[in-house]
């Protein structure tokens, strides 16, 4: 089965409903000096509760606002071998 490339918004919402795998990241990578604990802080600013209306898609919206800080897309072909 062919990997396919999720959007931000995608992993937002892996992210905030379930178990996130090395899967769901196929295809990005960290920007430099990220690690995993800055997905858990944009996860936590994307659910402010201050700036949230408490609609679930504006929420997936603004983690993946963040996230963006976080994560870019590889470049290059990317292969089903990686370690991602």
């Amino acid at each position: 089965m062919e990997k396919r490339i999720l959007s931000l918004k995608e992993i937002a919402e892996v992210v905030l409903l379930s178990k996130a795998t090395n899967d769901t990241f196929y295809g990005w990578e960290f920007r430099k000096g990220k690690t995993t604990q800055d997905i858990n802080k944009a996860v936590k600013k994307g659910l402010n509760p201050k700036a949230s209306f408490g609609k679930f898609e504006f929420e997936v919206n603004m983690v993946a606002v963040y996230l963006k800080d976080v994560l870019k897309k590889k470049r290059g072909k990317v292969y089903e071998n990686s370690n991602t």
